[in-house]
C-alpha cells in the first residue's frame, strides 16, 4: 500500500511540475539555437583571424626580407653625412651663398 501511494505523490509531483518541465525544455531549446549561432560566428571570425595571420606573416617575412638592404643602404649614406656637411660649410662660405 505505501509503494502506491508514494507511486500516487510522484504521479501528482510530475503532473503539477509538467508545465514548469516543458517551459524549461523549449528555454533550453532557444538558448541552443542562440549558442549554435554563435559558434558559426565564432567560426566565421576564427577563419578571418587565420586570414590576417597569414598576412602578418607575409608582411613580417617581407619586412625581413629588406632588412639586409637597408643595412647596405644606412652604411653607404653613412659617409655621406660628413660630406654634406662639408658641403654645406663651403656653401657658407661663397659669396651670396649664406643659407637662410
Amino acid at each position: 500500500m505505501d509503494d502506491v501511494a508514494e507511486l500516487r505523490k510522484s504521479a501528482q509531483f510530475i503532473a503539477d511540475n509538467i508545465a514548469a518541465l516543458s517551459e524549461s525544455a523549449a528555454g533550453i531549446d532557444r538558448h541552443a539555437e542562440l549558442i549554435a549561432s554563435q559558434i558559426t560566428t565564432l567560426t566565421e571570425a576564427a577563419a578571418g583571424i587565420d586570414t590576417s595571420a597569414e598576412k602578418i606573416a607575409y608582411g613580417a617575412n617581407s619586412i625581413a626580407a629588406t632588412l639586409p638592404s637597408l643595412k647596405r643602404l644606412a652604411e653607404v649614406v653613412e659617409p655621406l653625412d660628413t660630406t654634406v656637411a662639408r658641403l654645406g660649410w663651403l656653401v657658407d662660405r661663397l659669396p651670396g651663398g649664406k643659407r637662410s
